[in-house]
């Protein structure tokens, strides 16, 4: 299954700048001590991590061809990879392989801002 790139853009880039604007603005939350970690996890990844859970979710393939064959938004697995790969700040909270600082996507990243 694939999806049409035309139909999904506009959400795509939705996507990106909403992760974008939240991620903002947890870092202005962050401004003001206590900055503390939760366990072994920074609160970047907390942030990361909890973005996923709420944005992606399991579907059936039989859901997957009906929202990719009538729908804008792209299947929420890929709602998630998309925006993680193409938002800069993912790579300093997790290693994500072939987008780090010399990776082969670094250059070619979309920027909403």
């Amino acid at each position: 299954m694939h999806h049409d790139g035309k139909r999904v853009l506009s959400e795509s880039i939705a996507d990106l700048a909403g992760v974008h604007i939240a991620y903002a603005a947890l870092q202005h939350s962050m401004r003001t001590p206590p900055r503390s970690r939760r366990g072994w996890i920074t609160p970047e990844q907390q942030f990361f991590i909890s973005w996923g859970q709420a944005s992606g979710a399991a579907m059936r393939p039989e859901s997957q061809r009906q929202l990719i064959s009538s729908d804008p938004h792209p299947v929420p697995k890929f709602r998630v990879i998309g925006a993680a790969v193409e938002f800069a700040r993912v790579q300093p909270s997790f290693l994500l392989p072939g987008v780090g600082p010399d990776g082969p996507a670094t250059e070619k990243r979309c920027k909403v801002w």
